[in-house]
């Protein structure tokens, strides 16, 4: 199968996914192959998409749930129970939202959620071109700018997590306020115990303790008198 019967898109989700070559087949028959149901009756890509979909946002559900009882386990190995149990339903969560992305290439909401749990079990670089692809579908869809600032500050794009944060102020306060959560938090995690940061990791944290408090009081995010990007 010719790789040239794929769209550019086809060909971001396939390096996003690992579906090459189940997206090559789709392209040369038209879709086929697609598993019928119990009765007999086939089920339609929209049906096949929604069905793991809502798969996968249960089991980001299930995940998310473990880690919040992890928070408060009040033993070593009860925390490593409940994380182990959260990491595995992360993994299950990719797997869904993978397979919906093979049926359906323009669910634009599949690949953030892909992305999303993605980050959640660390896997940054490929999290960030889930968020790409997501906004590749939709360049609007903020809550993928959010998540995708997330990821870019833990890999140490900290000048392209500003531009998400800045424009997460300018479009979404309330995403943008995730955000800068996220990135307080970073800055905690990374200065804790008399840590020494890098140069850039030190900018990044006096920009964050800056525009904290900067927000705060202004909608603007130059009100300071020059740009903070």
């Amino acid at each position: 199968m010719r790789l040239t019967l794929l769209s550019p898109i086809l060909l971001t989700l396939a390096c996003v996914t690992g579906l090459l070559s189940p997206l090559a087949q789709a392209a040369g028959s038209g879709g086929g192959g697609i598993a019928p149901a119990a009765s007999g009756k086939p089920k339609s890509p929209e049906q096949i998409a929604g069905a793991q979909y809502r798969s996968g946002l249960k089991a980001k559900d299930k995940a998310l749930k473990a880690l919040a009882k992890a928070e408060t386990a009040k033993s070593d190995r009860a925390r490593a129970k409940q994380e182990k149990r959260a990491a595995k339903a992360f993994a299950k969560a990719v797997e869904h939202q993978k397979k919906v992305l093979q049926v359906d290439p323009r669910h634009y909401k599949a690949a953030n959620e892909l992305g999303y749990a993605l980050r959640k079990t660390g896997d940054y670089k490929s999290a960030i071109g889930a968020y790409n692809y997501a906004l590749q579908l939709k360049p609007d869809f903020l809550e993928a700018i959010e998540y995708r600032g997330e990821a870019l500050m833990n890999l140490g794009f900290f000048a392209e997590a500003r531009k998400a944060y800045l424009r997460l102020y300018r479009e979404d306060q309330s995403l943008a306020a995730e955000l800068m959560t996220a990135m307080r938090k970073w800055v905690q995690d990374k200065t804790g115990e008399g840590a020494q940061l890098q140069d850039a990791e030190q900018a990044f944290a006096d920009w964050v303790r800056e525009r904290s408090g900067l927000a705060m009081f202004s909608a603007d995010p130059t009100a300071t008198g020059r740009a903070l990007w």
